[in-house]
């Protein structure tokens, strides 16, 4: 995006330029079992890593895979993680407050 906002052109238009030379971004060529080893290693080192931190971690080493490949390998990797992680909910506080904006305003 920023490339094409540089050389004033839609983006899609840059795209179809660098398909046409070959010059496209082209995920990985590996194997969904190949995917599950390297993830295995990674959540050994990083038990509460997510999909993000993992799809990082892959990228740093080169490989561009899919975010849905990685994602189904996370949940046969660890199905009560993944499981886990999605049941989380948030904790909100509550605030007692005379009129909106009062807690904003009280600093």
């Amino acid at each position: 995006q920023k490339l094409a906002r540089t050389l004033d052109v839609h983006r899609n238009t840059l795209h179809q330029h660098l398909q046409i030379n070959g010059l496209a971004k082209h995920f990985s060529d590996i194997t969904n079992a190949d995917i599950d080893i390297l993830v295995h290693h990674y959540k050994l080192g990083c038990l509460d890593a997510g999909l993000r931190f993992v799809l990082t971690s892959l990228k740093s080493h080169g490989l561009n895979i899919q975010q849905e490949r990685v994602q189904m390998s996370l949940q046969r990797i660890d199905p009560l993680g993944h499981i886990i992680q999605h049941q989380t909910a948030i904790q909100h506080h509550i605030y007692k407050a005379p009129h909106s904006n009062y807690v904003c305003m009280a600093y």
